[in-house]
């Protein structure tokens, strides 16, 4: 199951103090046997340190329209709820949606408040898609509704971490 390999590989990597920050549909590879691999570290880093970059952007919490909030190994977890909510079938491709960069929610150089306020607008609109997947979710139940919702929680104190997930999942009655 995509959801407990990825809460193994990110309560690894995270008990080792390490932030994947590029949680994406691209970087889930799936064998019918091995099951889901975690892939592509070129943008994670150890907490402490400043990331290398942001990922891509249907994936960031609300957190990042905050500018001086730092990602997290909150910020993995939103985005495998993102991943999840997709795969059930909640939300469209995330790729698929209008895009923006990131970087101009959060401007260092020459971009123009006009450009940061449409990037702001376009990140507003995803994640009105992300709450509207989770609260079709939700009505629906299900043995893994609650750990979805704990995954895009608003607040990323409120977001249930890796490790508790695989405890979770643990308990459920999941087929693979």
């Amino acid at each position: 199951m995509i959801l407990n390999d990825m809460a193994s590989a990110l309560s690894f990597l995270h008990a080792s103090d390490i932030v994947h920050c590029d949680i994406q549909l691209m970087n889930i590879l799936f064998h019918p046997v091995r099951g889901a691999v975690l892939a592509n570290f070129g943008m994670s880093f150890e907490l402490g340190s400043n990331p290398i970059g942001n990922g891509l952007p249907w994936y960031l919490p609300p957190e990042f329209l905050e500018p001086a909030d730092a990602p997290g190994t909150a910020t993995d977890m939103w985005a495998l709820g993102v991943v999840m909510l997709w795969a059930l079938g909640k939300i469209p491709m995330p790729e698929s949606t209008k895009h923006w960069v990131a970087e101009h929610v959060r401007p260092t150089g020459s971009t123009t408040r006009a450009t940061n306020k449409k990037a702001e607008h376009r990140m507003e609109d995803w994640l009105a898609i992300v709450r509207a997947g989770n609260h079709e979710l939700q009505e629906e139940g299900g043995e893994i509704t609650g750990l979805i919702d704990g995954l895009v929680r608003e607040e990323k104190q409120e977001r249930i971490d890796a490790a508790k997930l695989m405890e979770e999942l643990a308990k459920c009655n999941l087929k693979d």
